[in-house]
């Protein structure tokens, strides 16, 4: 119980004395003065662990239970819905955060 006391008295303490510090663009200088080629690097690094995750998950047959697992899931579905419709719209949702992640990637200096 006292350690729910002094939570709130630290929590109050904070709130009341919060201090505002201005970026005024610091951190986007900070990111740009940082060697290109690290974040070259870095993207490089993301493209070969999503290729290799990729090569695995095909080579080690994880397909075959993962459409088992989306069939069990399916089966449970409402008859006014098919199956065709979730896969469609989760083959969508998956498409876009492809599609926002590529453009963050591209647009990333």
């Amino acid at each position: 119980m006292n350690d729910i006391n002094d939570d709130l008295l630290v929590r109050k303490f904070f709130e009341d004395n919060r201090i505002s510090v201005t970026d005024d663009g610091f951190s986007q200088r900070v990111m740009q003065r940082l060697p290109r080629r690290a974040r070259r690097l870095n993207r490089i690094w993301t493209v070969i662990c999503a290729v290799a995750g990729l090569i695995f998950v095909f080579t080690a047959d994880w397909l075959t239970p993962l459409k088992a697992c989306i069939a069990g899931l399916t089966a449970h579905i409402p008859v006014s819905h098919t199956p065709l419709t979730y896969i469609l719209i989760m083959t969508a949702v998956m498409t876009l955060a492809a599609f926002f992640t590529g453009c963050k990637l591209a647009n990333d200096p």
